[in-house]
């Protein structure tokens, strides 16, 4: 048997070494994908596509061959080594250090059962690698996966289209790209099913499966040679609550196929079983203290935490820490400072975040967890340089200029140009400006922007979700969640905008009293949609989340819910959903995105007047969210 604590540690060595492989590929790419942006004309861009492509399948072929040739003794020692140490602990429960049993380097069964284990681990890490890809979601919400050759020369074509046709520039096609690389993270593909997993999750599931079976079968022939007739469950704190409550407790011979076995083969279980000698053996803890394993329940940002919860939000956290590393991966092998210096940002809000999570918890952080190759000491120390000019820039207050008067930019209405608007976005939501949005008029951007933050400020999620400022053909302003898009069209004549404004708002097409603040809210109403998204527990995939924003799933819910709510009241009574709805405006007809989107506007532009439909699915919002992150 292995402690639970050996057993979170024990992949460890073998997930570091196909981390390596991540990281290579990661890098790679990117650097292939920044440099075919960098070509424009056609000719000379389809003779470097076909000679990266070659090169890079040769080269991560050979990284492959390496990677796996490395993991092979590694997955041999781990097994070996978790072998030893199960025997020793069974037999030192059993008080049988020196007992006549067959010791387990002679017993010629189970040296033959480890060899076969540890043969088909190696072939199971060496088919992982056969199938490596990148999954991405596509227009129709549905998860796609390509191989890694695939993947790049679509990124490679996408990213040096984007910037020869005028789409992007060249810095905003590389993040896309980028993020498109970070987002999905180097990962083997099961054909067969359509899932795929990250290499690391997949080479730690394979190996654990094998530990598993090693050591579970070594205690079983333990138990046979010393004559056990029980077994006892190892105990942790923040045990899945299945499974609290068996933890700690001893079982005769009789429950070991009904309630042992299936508990320790339970998926992710830290558990294990080690043999006894019933009314002999005493147990490991005392009713008392398996009662009290856990640490008393706390409150963070008004959410109760079990210990269990806390350990998965950790868990949540510390996924979230890798993928930002990826990121700085990423942008760093493009060359891509600004990318750089935003992932950096956001990576330390994420820290600061976890560590006052652990704090609240009272317990220890555990960046071991976080752990990625390729983000060294190097790459950490530039991160850190980034950090630190952020903190130098807050801690000093720098004075910026402000319509002729010196001042402090603590908000978006302080901003006098695009260079401290742009800046204050990245420094204080990690929002990286595109810089053909900053060709466009200002006073525009900066307008739209005060009624997003206006939201972001009731919703941080939002802020936090936000990542780029972009440009679109389509619409006047749009908000996809994680981008604002701003239409030049639109956005490049301040005067224009705001006759445009009060036009649609005179005739009802958009809510009363329009302005291009209310505008921003009305976007920003969207990234609230898609922050709800993010908080509902029920979404496990990725892909649930794409098919929930694409039908409008919350929004439907919370309009729906609204209509009834008013219907119940003087103004609403004998009205219809539709005519509630357009007494917002007409734009709020369209979808119940819009509707919702469209009551954001109206309270930010009217206030205590807005429409009272609007004032109730506000409401309605921000319960929902608190229901969502469990506040009460």
């Amino acid at each position: 048997m292995l402690t639970p604590k050996e057993l979170q540690n024990l992949p460890k060595g073998l997930t570091d070494i196909y981390s390596e492989l991540s990281e290579f590929v990661l890098r790679d790419i990117a650097r292939r994908i920044a440099k075919a942006a960098e070509i424009t004309d056609t000719a000379e861009y389809q003779l470097y596509r076909a000679r990266a492509l070659g090169l890079s399948t040769k080269e991560i072929t050979q990284k492959i061959a390496q990677i796996n040739g490395a993991a092979e003794s590694e997955i041999e020692k781990i097994i070996r080594e978790a072998a030893e140490k199960s025997d020793e602990f069974d037999r030192r429960m059993l008080g049988a250090d020196g007992g006549a049993a067959v010791p387990l380097k002679d017993n010629e069964q189970l040296q033959i059962m480890m060899a076969a284990e540890i043969d088909n681990t190696h072939g199971l890490c060496r088919n992982y690698t056969g199938t490596l890809g990148f999954a991405e979601v596509n227009a129709a919400g549905n998860v796609v996966y390509s191989s890694m050759t695939d993947f790049l020369r679509k990124q490679m074509d996408m990213a040096h289209m984007k910037v020869t046709s005028g789409v992007t520039d060249y810095n905003t096609a590389i993040r896309q790209a980028c993020k498109a690389l970070s987002d999905s993270g180097l990962r083997t593909v099961y054909y067969e099913s359509g899932r795929s997993d990250r290499i690391g999750v997949a080479v730690r599931r394979a190996l654990m499966t094998s530990v598993s079976q090693v050591t579970q079968r070594i205690s079983e022939q333990n138990a046979e040679e010393f004559g056990a007739d029980g077994w006892e469950i190892t105990a942790h704190i923040g045990a899945r609550p299945s499974h609290a409550v068996y933890q700690g407790k001893q079982f005769p011979n009789s429950q070991y196929e009904l309630i042992v076995r299936p508990l320790i083969e339970d998926y992710n279980c830290r558990h294990s079983a080690f043999p006894i000698i019933m009314g002999v053996s005493q147990p490991a803890y005392t009713e008392e203290e398996l009662a009290n394993i856990d640490p008393p329940p706390f409150t963070y940002e008004g959410r109760t935490y079990t210990a269990y919860q806390a350990q998965q939000q950790m868990r949540k956290m510390e996924r979230a820490m890798r993928k930002q590393k990826d990121r700085c991966i990423a942008a760093d092998a493009a060359g891509d400072k600004d990318a750089f210096t935003a992932a950096s940002i956001k990576l330390r809000r994420q820290k600061d975040i976890y560590e006052d999570f652990c704090k609240a918890a009272g317990t220890f952080t555990e960046y071991e967890r976080t752990f990625v190759q390729g983000y060294d000491r190097h790459l950490a120390g530039k991160t850190g340089a980034v950090t630190r000019a952020q903190n130098k820039f807050k801690n000093a207050q720098v004075t910026l200029t402000n319509g002729g008067h010196g001042g402090i930019i603590n908000s978006m209405k302080e901003a006098s140009d695009f260079d401290t608007l742009s800046n204050y976005l990245n420094t204080t939501y990690g929002i990286t400006m595109a810089d053909e949005v900053k060709q466009l008029n200002f006073q525009s951007i900066r307008s739209s922007l005060i009624g997003v933050e206006s939201v972001i400020k009731e919703y941080p999620d939002v802020g936090i979700l936000l990542k780029n400022a972009v440009t679109t053909t389509s619409g006047v302003m749009a908000c996809t969640g994680a981008e604002l898009k701003f239409n030049p069209q639109y956005f490049t004549d301040y005067q224009q905008l705001v006759k445009i404004s009060k036009q649609q708002s005179t005739t009802g097409y958009w809510v009363k009293n329009a302005t291009l603040e209310s505008l921003g809210a009305h976007e920003a109403g969207h990234g609230v949609e898609w922050a709800l998204i993010q908080a509902n527990p029920s979404y496990t995939y990725d892909y649930q989340k794409i098919l929930s924003w694409n039908d409008c799933t919350e929004a439907k819910a919370i309009v729906s819910q609204a209509c009834k709510n008013i219907k119940k009241t003087s103004y609403g009574k004998r009205k219809t959903n539709q005519e509630l709805i357009e007494s917002i405006s007409q734009y709020a007809c369209q979808t119940r995105s819009e509707t919702m989107a469209e009551a954001f506007a109206d309270v930010y532009a009217n206030g205590s007047n807005a429409n009272p439909l609007s004032v109730e699915i506000k409401r309605l919002t921000q319960e929902q969210m608190k229901r969502y992150k469990g506040v009460t």
